[in-house]
């Protein structure tokens, strides 16, 4: 997309204060055109409804990370080919995989002065303005493909490696295409083919670790993900898919390691928090599963994971220690209004070991929180029903 003085901007700042700041600073240079958010989920929310060609973010933000933020807008599919001006309180080296990654070529560190700002972001308009005939080719493939046109974007992909020869965002691109065809095993050449043209891609080593992963060959991937965890550790997709390897492969240290950090990255994201939780679960960490799940669950999607987990004991014929897990989540969640089903599901678990009178108090104590629930009112009824006709 071609850049000019009208263009939509979105300004993702700490405060009002520094949104001001920095809203100022474009309007001097001749942006008007600007969208000022108070913190990174606030952004979101209104970014993955709306679209913003460029962005200027603080990566210090008090909810989460600018790069967090770039990377779950690129995570819905919607984006890709923007702009960004990357304001950051200090540059390490842990930063550098992710800013090469996600193709985030302007940066500026610390101090923040007026006249830095404009001169960066004067930069980055007159490339955005000016773009190659490569970038230009390479982004309407990729426009393609984030509008759902798969077969588009790998002509337009196909004609632009001929045109321009090998480049690794194009072997990347169409990589990316094969994988949402769901066919890892054609991306894999394009992502091998891209770590041959550049041995230092983070993102191709992690896609190629990827398509093991959808094979469900999680052995080779989480051997894989270990490693590039400790050289990309702020890649919350690449920590997701080295959480659910190792936790498939049962390296449940390992996969709790990744989790945490991403969890640690963005709080919110539920595969994190019910990898955790469920790990949490099988050591007996009741009340610290719970509370990681507060985090990325609703009241009602909380309840339903502890219940599915209690019934999985259960199936597994470790019914005590269902009901150990379902009496620790009863203190953890008091004040849940979905707390009957937790009722329900422990008195079904306390009949199953004939402990009658406890299973008949809990179905009780799930009517009593929802006076209409009616599979807790019809158990009750068969309970009655077989008492009195013994």
């Amino acid at each position: 997309m071609s850049m000019n003085k009208s263009s939509r901007i979105a300004i993702v700042a700490k405060d009002k204060a520094e949104g001001d700041t920095f809203a100022g600073i474009l309007r001097s240079i001749g942006f008007h055109n600007l969208q000022v958010f108070e913190g990174a989920k606030a952004a979101y929310e209104v970014c993955i409804r709306e679209q913003f060609p460029f962005f200027v973010i603080h990566n210090e933000l008090p909810d989460m990370t600018g790069l967090t933020l770039i990377q779950k807008l690129r995570a819905t599919g919607n984006y890709g080919a923007e702009a960004h001006l990357l304001l950051i309180d200090e540059l390490s080296d842990l930063i550098l995989p992710i800013l090469q990654e996600f193709n985030i070529k302007f940066v500026l560190p610390k101090p923040f002065h007026a006249e830095k700002i404009q001169k960066k972001f004067n930069s980055l308009f007159i490339e955005e303005s000016n773009l190659t005939p490569f970038e230009k080719d390479y982004r309407a493939a990729l426009s393609a493909l984030a509008s759902g046109m798969a077969d588009m974007a790998r002509e337009m992909a196909i004609q632009a490696l001929k045109t321009h020869g090998h480049h690794e965002k194009l072997l990347l691109l169409l990589g990316e295409i094969e994988l949402t065809s769901g066919k890892p095993e054609k991306a894999r050449p394009f992502f091998v083919a891209a770590l041959k043209h550049n041995p230092l891609s983070a993102a191709a080593a992690h896609k190629i670790a990827k398509t093991y992963l959808l094979e469900k060959d999680f052995a080779k991937a989480a051997e894989m993900l270990n490693q590039q965890m400790k050289l990309n550790p702020l890649n919350i997709e690449l920590l997701l898919n080295a959480g659910l390897s190792n936790y498939e492969v049962g390296n449940f240290e390992v996969a709790n390691k990744a989790m945490s950090s991403l969890h640690g990255l963005d709080s919110q994201n539920k595969q994190a928090g019910e990898v955790m939780a469920s790990i949490a679960i099988k050591e007996g960490r009741i009340a610290e599963a719970c509370d990681v799940l507060q985090d990325s669950h609703g009241q009602s999607e909380l309840v339903q994971f502890l219940n599915n987990e209690g019934v999985k004991l259960s199936q597994n014929h470790d019914v005590p220690g269902a009901i150990k897990m379902y009496t620790k989540c009863l203190e953890s969640v008091r004040n849940n209004p979905y707390i009957y089903a937790i009722y329900y599901n422990l008195g079904l678990a306390y009949s199953k070991i004939h402990q009658h009178e406890l299973a008949v108090d809990c179905y009780r104590q799930a009517l009593r929180v929802k006076p209409d629930f009616e599979r807790a009112a019809q158990a009750l009824a068969r309970w009655d029903k077989t008492a009195k006709s013994a």
